[in-house]
């Protein structure tokens, strides 16, 4: 019995020092990993810079032009669509992002799985209208903070859905091209889990407080879009399809608990 005991004991010391060694070797990784990133992301500043002030620029115009002259998700959608359909373009444009697009892939079948994703929020958008009817209290919400997104209209999910390709374009881009440079998955992770969430904290002169709830989960975003779209060959359907639930289920809260 002692002896069985003892051989227990020491397994189980052996299993305790192997895990300490792996949980030690992690950390020290992650502490690379993290000093590297910071590193890459000034050897990377030009083109992280021009990303930032574009994507910027483009919702600024959205919100300080074209919204006072009643150009918005569900006012003349129509521009707002055009807008955003126009932005992607010049955006894959001026980054050259087509070649990392052209890299992807199975791409065109990615871009096919997209289209009938979109045609799901509409439907989602729809039967949610239907069964989860605003209340008074949260149109008023609404329309106060200018998030439309929640009404759930064929106008507000279709803009929607436009503004969020570009938004997927832009990451997307950034993502394969910081890869191609980097070659380090870990790396591209965390220096575009920084860049996103820092991307939204101008919404807190937008929304005031109310731009928490973009915010916040942008961290968590920044980090899952990168992961996806390096470490999955179906990454980039996966991306939109987190981008698009993420405003179906944010729809959803709001309409069950404002």
């Amino acid at each position: 019995m002692g002896l069985v005991t003892g051989n227990k004991g020491q397994n189980g010391n052996k299993e305790y020092i192997f895990h300490n060694i792996y949980y030690n070797q992690y950390c020290m990784n992650l502490k690379t990993n993290i000093e590297q990133s910071f590193l890459d992301m000034k050897a990377q500043s030009k083109l992280i810079a021009g990303w930032l002030t574009y994507w910027l620029v483009i919702f600024a115009f959205f919100v300080f032009a074209m919204k006072p002259n009643g150009v918005d998700y569900l006012n003349h959608y129509y521009l707002t669509s055009i807008f955003f359909i126009i932005s992607i373009a010049f955006g894959v444009k001026i980054f050259n992002f087509k070649i990392s697009f052209d890299a992807v892939k199975n791409l065109n079948k990615q871009l096919l799985y997209i289209v009938v994703l979109s045609l799901i929020f509409l439907v989602l958008g729809y039967i949610i209208n239907l069964n989860l009817p605003l209340s008074d209290k949260l149109v008023e919400f609404i329309y106060s903070k200018h998030i439309l997104f929640p009404l759930f209209k064929f106008e507000t999910s279709l803009t929607k859905i436009i503004d969020i390709a570009f938004q997927q374009s832009m990451i997307i881009g950034l993502v394969l091209v910081l890869y191609g440079r980097l070659k380090s998955r870990a790396r591209v992770i965390i220096i575009f889990t920084i860049v996103f969430f820092l991307l939204h904290m101008p919404l807190l002169i937008i929304f005031s407080w109310s731009g928490l709830i973009f915010i916040l989960p942008s961290l968590l975003a920044g980090f899952i879009f990168s992961y996806l779209i390096l470490c999955f060959n179906y990454g980039i359907v996966y991306s939109f399809f987190v981008h698009q639930f993420f405003y179906i289920a944010l729809g959803i809260i709001l309409r069950l608990y404002v």
